[in-house]
């Protein structure tokens, strides 16, 4: 939908900036082997970025085939070109190179550095997260918008040319609302799991089945250290594939997949299970918790900050939810075991990737309109990255590389605080400065849409606290999932699939490394202890459902269920990791919360059983 020229949403010259974050370019710097564009820049009105569904829409047929269509063609360029999908989805982690120059005088990473020096450009486990990954979003963004107008010149008919000119000047990356009801309900779109789609192809318009992009990406250049010939490990190997402990090797021609449970293959039934049951354990409660931390350097990654969050009687269950760590969940609930998503270093060239973080960058923008007054304190980047020593201290002002900006130096968070400088919104944000909704209402707003159990309007909910876990000598990434009252005690092979004593998980996405590291979460119990009935919830205008026994608090909102509370520490690989990660006796608590008010209560812990 074109924006009228109202308020900030008049049109304006975007030039500059546009093509600072459509090409690995700043002033006259740019990779030798890539001539300058010439095509796809000019003065925009702000669009927005749409839900993925949306674009479904006959009303944005256009935009869709151009999505497809230039996704498809990046996919297909050289990967040395700073435009091409390989390129792009190369920044992240793997395959650690330098991206168009982007280094710091006097520091270069090696492959041969001490952990937890991280060899991506991404900034994990520090403030810097959100902004980090808005500049690549507009990477990725831009490098479609060139294309996009490219291929709309191509249309024959000049009616047809004119509308699919004026789609490409609207289209940005859309967004993969993984914590809407359609996710829980009936799982991940099928735009991402088909392997056709139907666009109508220039020159003449005709609709034509194409290799669906969104389904995966097959790689053009090899990534990673070679496997033997033969070895468990190596794609190669097909149904014989076993997921590595450490990192995927990918070779060219081979495409990324999501949950490979038998073999080197995805497996969409296993895709569409994990990604509803943890809509509806994990992504949903933990969004609506989310959007209530107040602070933004809580609410920005998923490193533990500070040893005390909040007070006991105000709001310090909020403390342990994050951004980054409710992020970590959909890596896992997509990736699965050995998916490409599930390892921060591969997690870049699984398309659905980009979809997902467009889809985090919207809720850090209505976080935003929440707490408009909170922003970047100087913070330790204890990983570090490409470019960033581990331990230095970032902030606001700290170059976001390999991002350059319309002034020829490297964005910083400041220049990306407002979305609109940036040429795009969101759908939320359009309709309440159409409304003129303030930050309070609009914070209601959106809590009413990501509530959990709608029909139920829950007055008194339950969580479980994480708080400074412990992970030395990691593998990798690791999950803790949380059970109550199970007829056997879980294990790594316990299915969370209509498993009713299953509560949720909180994720963590992790590189291998030596060093010590420490994080926080959460997940949410309330729907398990209704789902077992031992507690009542009072429900508004539903007073029938206070009949359920409470057998599990007081009136002091104290839980007594200690010793049927269980958890299970899984590694990206489906080992065990309960070597690898300790929480000590005050790590683990619930939290409570009724009328408003929020308590706690620490809970002694036992290997892998809480109580």
């Amino acid at each position: 939908m074109k924006m009228g020229p109202s308020s900030k949403y008049a049109s304006f010259a975007l030039i500059s900036l546009l093509f600072a974050a459509v090409f690995p370019i700043g002033g006259e710097t740019q990779a030798a082997s890539v001539s300058r564009p010439t095509a796809g820049l000019w003065p925009r009105d702000i669009s927005p970025r749409l839900n993925i569904l949306t674009m479904l829409e006959p009303e944005h047929k256009v935009e869709f085939d151009l999505l497809v269509q230039s996704l498809t063609a990046i996919q297909n360029m050289s990967p040395e070109d700073p435009r091409s999908f390989f390129a792009i989805a190369g920044i992240h982690g793997m395959p650690f190179e330098e991206y168009n120059s982007s280094t710091v005088p006097g520091f270069q990473w090696t492959p041969d550095m001490p952990p937890p020096q991280w060899g991506g450009y991404c900034h994990h486990g520090d403030v810097l997260f959100p902004t980090w990954h808005r500049a690549y979003m507009l990477q990725i963004e831009n490098s479609i918008l060139e294309q996009a107008t490219l291929i709309a010149r191509t249309y024959q008919d000049e009616n047809v040319k004119r509308d699919y000119l004026e789609a490409a000047n609207r289209l940005r990356f859309p967004f993969w609302d993984w914590a809407d009801d359609v996710t829980a309900t009936e799982g991940i779109p099928d735009v991402f799991t088909n392997k056709t789609l139907t666009v109508n192809l220039p020159p003449y318009n005709l609709p034509t089945p194409v290799a669906n992009p969104m389904r995966a990406f097959s790689f053009t250049k090899s990534v990673g250290t070679p496997f033997g010939v033969g070895d468990q490990y190596n794609p190669q190997n097909g149904a014989l594939y076993t997921v590595p402990p450490g990192h995927i090797y990918m070779a060219p021609g081979y495409s990324t997949v999501r949950q490979p449970v038998f073999g080197y293959a995805t497996n969409d039934t296993m895709l569409n299970e994990s990604v509803k049951i943890s809509a509806a354990t994990t992504f949903i409660p933990g969004l609506y918790d989310l959007f209530q931390v107040p602070d933004f350097r809580v609410f920005s990654n998923h490193y533990a900050t500070s040893p005390i969050k909040g007070n006991q009687n105000a709001t310090q269950f909020l403390y342990y939810a994050s951004l980054e760590g409710l992020h970590d969940s959909i890596h896992r609930a997509v990736g699965g075991l050995g998916g490409h998503m599930r390892f921060n270093t591969m997690a870049g060239f699984d398309p659905i990737f980009f979809f997902h973080h467009s889809n985090v960058d919207r809720i850090f923008a209505l976080w935003q309109r929440m707490y408009p007054d909170q922003w970047i304190k100087p913070s330790t980047a204890i990983q570090g990255t490409f470019t960033v020593p581990s331990g230095s201290t970032v902030d606001e002002n700290t170059a976001l590389m390999p991002f350059y900006a319309p002034s020829g130096s490297y964005y910083v968070s400041t220049d990306l605080r407002d979305v609109t400088q940036l040429g795009y919104t969101y759908p939320e944000l359009m309709n309440a400065d159409s409304k003129g909704i303030g930050s309070v209402e609009f914070r209601k707003e959106i809590l009413n849409q990501y509530r959990p159990n709608k029909e139920d309007a829950f007055t008194t909910r339950w969580y479980l606290g994480l708080r400074d876990v412990t992970a030395k000598q990691l593998p990798g990434a690791f999950s803790i999932h949380v059970f109550i009252n199970p007829d056997e005690t879980p294990t790594i092979d316990t299915s969370l699939q209509n498993n009713p004593n299953y509560c949720g998980s909180a994720d963590f996405s992790s590189g291998k490394t030596t060093a010590v590291q420490k994080f926080d979460g959460q997940v949410s119990l309330t729907k398990c202890f209704v789902n077992l009935y031992l507690t009542k919830y009072p429900v508004i205008g539903n007073p029938s459902t206070a009949n359920i026994t409470d057998a599990l608090a007081t009136l002091a909102g104290y839980p007594l269920l200690y010793s049927d509370l269980y958890y299970v520490i899984e590694g990206s690989d489906g080992s065990d990791f309960s070597e690898y990660v300790t929480m000590s006796d005050n790590t683990i608590f619930y939290v409570y919360e009724r009328g408003g008010e929020t308590y706690r209560n620490s809970v002694p812990k036992r290997p892998n059983v809480i109580g």
